[in-house]
């Protein structure tokens, strides 16, 4: 019996190494990943939103972030606050609209998303 659980801890013991070392491998990619935080400003217009008010970021401070991965992809990131008069009355997704990111080129990879809850996320993906 004492042999069996000695093994077990062995065996316990060895998958969380390798799980360790599988961890610490992965690590360095997103060690390298620039973040810019946070970006001026983001907008979603609202001929794009169907909304009757066009939505800024720079109204407050750390709500849109543009990511550069070590692969050249560039993620934009933004929240917005929707004024409690213009929400709409159910969830709106929109996708595949053309942007421009800060310091990249247009893109459609995009998504927009509107809740009735009063929040908005836009994100723009340029793959290399």
């Amino acid at each position: 019996m004492k042999k069996l659980v000695k093994n077990r801890r062995i065996v316990l013991i060895g998958m969380l190494v390798a799980i360790s070392i599988a961890i610490g491998v992965g690590t360095p990619a997103y060690a390298r990943a620039t973040v810019r935080k946070p970006i001026p400003w983001a907008c979603i217009n609202k001929d794009l939103s169907g909304l009757d008010i066009d939505l800024w970021t720079n109204e407050k401070p750390n709500e849109a972030w543009q990511i550069e991965t070590p692969s050249g992809q560039v993620i934009l990131i933004a929240h917005f606050d929707i004024p409690e008069e213009y929400r709409p009355d159910r969830v709106i997704k929109i996708t595949g609209f053309t942007t421009n990111t800060w310091e990249g080129p247009s893109t459609d990879d995009t998504m927009i998303v509107l809740t009735p809850g009063g929040r908005s996320m836009l994100t723009a993906i340029v793959h290399p």
